[in-house]
Order: C-alpha cells, then sequence, then structure tokens
C-alpha cells in the first residue's frame, strides 16, 4: 500500500522589507531551484544556512585581522625605524663633507645599523611563522 503525503498547511505569515535588486534575486533563485516557489526556496535556504560554520568564520576573520593589523603595525614601525637610519646616515656624512671618518661609520654601523638588522631579522622570522600558521590553518578548513 502506497503511502500518502499530506500536503503542507502554512498558515503563518512573514513580512519583510527588501530592495528591488534583493526582491528580484530571490524570485530568479527561486525560479531556477523550485519553480518560482519563493517560500520552498526560502526555508531550504533557511535550513541549509549553518550558523556554527559562520560563527566560526567571523571568529577566524576576526583572528586573522588581528594578526595581519599586528604585521602591518610592524613594518610601519620598521619602516619608520629605516628613515631615521637614513636620516642619521645623511647627517654623517653632511657634516663630514662626504668623507666620513671611519671611527664614525663604525660606530655608525655598531650603535645604529646592526641592532636593527637583528630587531628586523626577528620580527620578519616572526611574521613568516605567523604567516605560515595562517595560511596552513586557512587550507585545513577547506
Amino acid at each position: 500500500m502506497e503511502k500518502t503525503h499530506k500536503p503542507l498547511v502554512r498558515t503563518a505569515r512573514m513580512n519583510i522589507r527588501l530592495t528591488k535588486d534583493e526582491l528580484d534575486m530571490i524570485i530568479n533563485k527561486s525560479r531556477k531551484c523550485f519553480h518560482g516557489n519563493k517560500t520552498r526556496f526560502l526555508v531550504a535556504a533557511a535550513r541549509s544556512y549553518d550558523v556554527v560554520a559562520k560563527v566560526q568564520a567571523n571568529l577566524d576573520i576576526e583572528k586573522y585581522s588581528n594578526i595581519f593589523n599586528d604585521i602591518t603595525t610592524e613594518l610601519s614601525r620598521q619602516g619608520n625605524n629605516l628613515n631615521q637610519i637614513a636620516h642619521q646616515l645623511n647627517t654623517i656624512m653632511e657634516e663630514s663633507g662626504n668623507h666620513p671618518s671611519m671611527k664614525k661609520v663604525e660606530s655608525f654601523f655598531t650603535v645604529i645599523l646592526n641592532p636593527f638588522i637583528k630587531t628586523y631579522i626577528s620580527t620578519y622570522n616572526d611574521f613568516k611563522e605567523k604567516y605560515s600558521r595562517v595560511l596552513e590553518e586557512m587550507i585545513k578548513r577547506e
């Protein structure tokens, strides 16, 4: 004996406001998917919406944004430091008539440039590690 399905009786109503473009999109998609039945289309879309995945995606975006903001801030600092180094080197050259003494050049490299380079390399390696972790996490999610 074959089972007969009772048709759904929908008595609840929902009023929503849409732009003309949004309404056209819903109508067009419902035509393609459900022969124009907007109710079936919207109910199916709501059922397929994964709230947990959306929340996780938002948390990921916030986490990755914070990492990239930190990187951007640090790169700005490094650029500022590099500009200051160039300014100091230009000052040394001007004061010595473009012929600085070896003592001044050695002092410049020892006191200013070497610490900057060490900090830059450390920061670069830290960024590389963070960037790799972010990429690995993003690849795992796909």
